[in-house]
């Protein structure tokens, strides 16, 4: 096995990581994704159009970073950037397993 090719598949893989965190989408549990959202959605005095201006704002940053990774991702519609971006993120993950990296977030 080609050590050097296993270490820049890790590499591009916390380089994702990186970018998604820097676009607002941590990788958090489902309970802490859940207690952010109530927050969010508790605010005192904030309309839902204010409130999906600010998703629909965060998506396109997600997906703008996105198109920036995904290989031919500015040719593509978003639909098919956010799958293309998943698929990729699963064979990393399953390269990663092969070389036993196996404490990846889910």
């Amino acid at each position: 096995m080609n050590i050097g090719v296993n270490v820049k598949k890790y590499r591009a893989v916390k380089e994702v990581g990186k970018i998604l965190m820097s676009v607002g989408y941590g990788l958090k549990t489902k309970k802490e994704r859940l207690r952010s959202s109530l927050e969010k959605s508790s605010g005192v005095g904030s309309s839902s159009s204010c409130n999906s201006e600010r998703k629909r704002q965060k998506t396109k940053k997600m997906v703008r970073a996105l198109r920036g990774i995904v290989p031919g991702g500015n040719e593509t519609n978003t639909v098919a950037v956010l799958d293309e971006a998943v698929q990729y993120l699963k064979s990393l993950k399953v390269e990663l397993q092969k070389i036993g990296i196996e404490n990846l977030n889910d």
